[in-house]
């Protein structure tokens, strides 16, 4: 039996002879990709039994013109709009209501669901330090404890009796030994200023000499 098969879509038409129903679903499962550029995945494969070449027995004919042989024999090329086995990938899983989160931890440890890095708010600076308190002023000079002091301060203001040359004088004897209480040229002021904050030691001589008691 000799079968004569037309591939057809809208008006492209090829025609074929195959010997056998093996040998046509051979030739669709090798040429597959081709036959399905050219016509179509949708294309229609018409196919006419000849005897001989007389004609086609009623079995034969009925099978191949309804492709029903032909169709359970070839491998098939998917469906329009369907994926090829090959590449269909599943659809991801439905989040079922109620199910256990995810507790894998992420890149700090805390798993997703727990995160709430980007939702805390970043806390506000610290408050600028408060400045440094001023320096306590310095401590009051406290003369020395003592009597004398004002005593020696007296007896020079007297022997001085407001006369310059007297007080240079007594300048120069507090300032030559053996007393040395003063600087050597200092003036009368600073020699009584000085003399204020000395104690009862260091004016015992010259308090002995002026004869104060």
């Amino acid at each position: 039996m000799t079968l004569r098969v037309t591939f057809k879509r809208s008006s492209v038409e090829a025609e074929s002879e195959f010997g056998s129903l093996k040998e046509l679903a051979g030739y669709i499962e090798s040429e597959s990709a081709l036959l399905s550029k050219i016509f179509g995945e949708d294309m229609e494969i018409v196919a006419r039994g000849l005897l001989g070449g007389d004609g086609a027995t009623p079995a034969a004919a009925n099978d191949e013109a309804t492709g029903t042989d032909s169709e359970k024999r070839k491998p098939g090329r998917p469906k329009k709009n369907q994926p090829e086995p090959a590449t269909a990938t599943a659809p991801p899983p439905a989040s079922i209501p109620g199910a256990a989160p995810d507790t894998t931890p992420g890149p700090n440890g805390v798993p997703a669901f727990l995160d709430r890095t980007g939702q805390t708010a970043a806390a506000p600076p610290p408050p600028p330090a408060p400045p440094a308190p001023p320096a306590p002023p310095p401590a009051p000079v406290v003369p020395p404890s003592g009597i004398l002091a004002g005593k020696v301060i007296a007896s020079l203001e007297a022997r001085a009796a407001g006369s310059d040359d007297n007080k240079k004088a007594l300048v120069g004897w507090l300032s030559a030994p053996p007393f040395m209480v003063v600087s050597a040229g200092a003036d009368w002021e600073g020699t009584i200023a000085a003399i204020r904050l000395m104690n009862d030691e260091r004016l015992a001589g010259v308090a002995t000499a002026l004869q104060i008691a």
